[in-house]
């Protein structure tokens, strides 16, 4: 399985129905700096997670399938580096 985009992005706004759109602050595959991008704050395989405006995650998507459950709040620092480093091979 390879990731289509992973992305640390800020949470910029959470529509009534839990969506939330994210505003790309570092891109390591996919859309680029400053993109913004919707993200269904549920799936037929995921259905459990909230957004929060001003929230900071690293989001990845598989296979194109994206859902809040591909997002992971406040990484460690060196799981940043991690996707710095592969982003430069």
């Amino acid at each position: 399985m390879s990731a289509t985009f992973a992305v640390y992005a800020r949470v910029v706004a959470v529509a009534p129905n839990g969506e939330g759109t994210l505003r790309v602050i570092e891109s390591f595959k996919g859309p680029p700096k400053n993109s913004e991008l919707k993200i269904p704050a549920h799936s037929e395989y995921c259905n459990t997670l909230r957004f929060s405006v001003g929230e900071e995650a690293l989001v990845t998507a598989f296979d194109g399938i994206v859902s809040g459950c591909d997002k992971y709040a406040s990484p460690e620092p060196f799981v940043l580096e991690a996707y710095r480093r592969a982003a430069q091979r």
